[in-house]
Formats: C-alpha cells, sequence, structure tokens
C-alpha cells in the first residue's frame, strides 16, 4: 500500500452529510456511498510490487562454464490484484441520522469507521433539523402521508391565513414551555436567557418526546399549505403528526 493509500485509509473516519433522494431508502443510500469509497480506495496507487531473486543459468557464460549460474529479480504476483483480488473490500458505514423514509429526500448523516463511535454524542446534542412539509386542508390519512387511506374529512372554508398562523404560533409556545422545563436549566437565570438569545436552549434527557422550536408558514393556498418546522428530534413520524394535528 502505498503511502498515500495509507494516508487515506487512516484518515477515513467521522461523520458527514450526504443528499438522499426521496426513491431511496437510507440503507440504500448507505450502501451506495460504501460501494463509491471501496472503489474509489482500490483505486489509489498501491506499492510498487515486490521482485523475488530466482537463480538461473548464466547464459552470457554459457560457452566457458556451462553450470554457470546467476541471480536475477522477478516479479512477485502474491500481491497482484489479479491473485488476491481487491486490496479494500469493506468499510464500516453507518447510518446515524434516521429520519428521513423512502418517500423523503433530504440530508442524512452518516458515519464512517471510528466516527461510528461518536454516533452517541451526536444524538444526545439533539441538534435541530428543518423540514419542508407540504399539507392539504380537509382530511386526515391513516398514516399521516398523502397515500394513505382518508379515514377523516372535513371542511376548511372557515380556514384564513391569520387563523391557521395563529394556530402555529400556539403550538410553538405550547412546546417552547415543554422546552424550558426540560432544558436542565433554571429558566429564571442568566444562563436560561443567554442560551435562549443564542438558540442554543434545548431539552435534556432520552424520554423528551418532539418539539418543535420554530414553524414558519411558507405557503397558504386552500386546500395547499407549506410549512417549514424546526423539530429537535429528526423523526418524520413526528412532523407529519404535527401537521396532521394542525388541520384538526
Amino acid at each position: 500500500m502505498s503511502k498515500q493509500a495509507r494516508k487515506v485509509w487512516r484518515d477515513l473516519n467521522g461523520l458527514f452529510a450526504v443528499y438522499k433522494p426521496s426513491s431511496l431508502q437510507p440503507k440504500d443510500v448507505k450502501q451506495m456511498v460504501q460501494s463509491v469509497l471501496i472503489e474509489d480506495l482500490n483505486k489509489l496507487e498501491l506499492r510498487p510490487q515486490k521482485s523475488l531473486a530466482k537463480v538461473v543459468q548464466d547464459i552470457v557464460r554459457i560457452d566457458e562454464n556451462p553450470s554457470a549460474l546467476t541471480e536475477v529479480r522477478v516479479p512477485s504476483y502474491t500481491e497482484h490484484v489479479l491473485v488476491r483480488g481487491p486490496l479494500y473490500s469493506d468499510i464500516k458505514v453507518a447510518v446515524v441520522s434516521g429520519g428521513l423514509d423512502a418517500k423523503m429526500s433530504g440530508v442524512m448523516v452518516l458515519a464512517v469507521k471510528l466516527g461510528t463511535k461518536d454516533i452517541d454524542t451526536y444524538h444526545t446534542t439533539l441538534m435541530s433539523k428543518t423540514y419542508t412539509i407540504k399539507g392539504q386542508f380537509g382530511f386526515a390519512t391513516d398514516n399521516h402521508d398523502a397515500d394513505g387511506k382518508i379515514w377523516q374529512k372535513s371542511t376548511f372554508d372557515h380556514v384564513t391565513q391569520e387563523k391557521f398562523e395563529r394556530v402555529i404560533s400556539n403550538m410553538q409556545r405550547s412546546h417552547q414551555k415543554v422546552m424550558l422545563s426540560n432544558s436542565g436549566v433554571d429558566i429564571q437565570s442568566q444562563e436560561a436567557y443567554e442560551l435562549a438569545t443564542r438558540g442554543l436552549l434545548r431539552p435534556f434527557g432520552v424520554n423528551i418526546p418532539p418539539l418543535i422550536l420554530d414553524m414558519r408558514c411558507t405557503q397558504f393556498k386552500p386546500p395547499d399549505f407549506e410549512l417549514v418546522p424546526l423539530p429537535t428530534q429528526e423523526t418524520d413520524i413526528a412532523a407529519c403528526c404535527t401537521t396532521q394535528q394542525l388541520n384538526r
């Protein structure tokens, strides 16, 4: 293995983001990334092929000494790619953020090699994620998705943009109260104020429900609407359920 290949393999650790299209499961994206990494690693320059010493008849002195021998160097094929196969055949890659299903598109986080040790740390940070959700007024489905079975219908003529944004604001306030009470700091303290003004106040704990830090309505054209929520946990079900709650 050349110095370049060794360095690339040694440095290939950590967390990184990739884009997932709407037609693929996260595990499919992971497998594609694995294949690309393995393919690229095997394209790196390898160390020079070793040679072996071989004793053969010395044809230069064959006339004066038919039994004369000499040493020559011949290539060793023990490490040739056609003999041993590709140098790299596997690499550890794991899905870190599992909030995207096959129907969703967006950024997902993967871990490679030693980066898998940082997965728990990544999840405990409860970093916020921004979604764009498109919905329709007037009906609800059993799986919170457009292809689900409609189990509830209602009129929506009375829904105005002002009323809709008021409902969004009320939901956001209720979520912020829960976040403050689970932040692990005194909500009356200077520390809480500084964290809140910097946008760093987050709920602390393992059993915290999905919360919405912020939500904006970016499109209101009944029956269609578009929301941009900022949840604390990357779960597509939580985002879809939140949208359905607004429709009630």
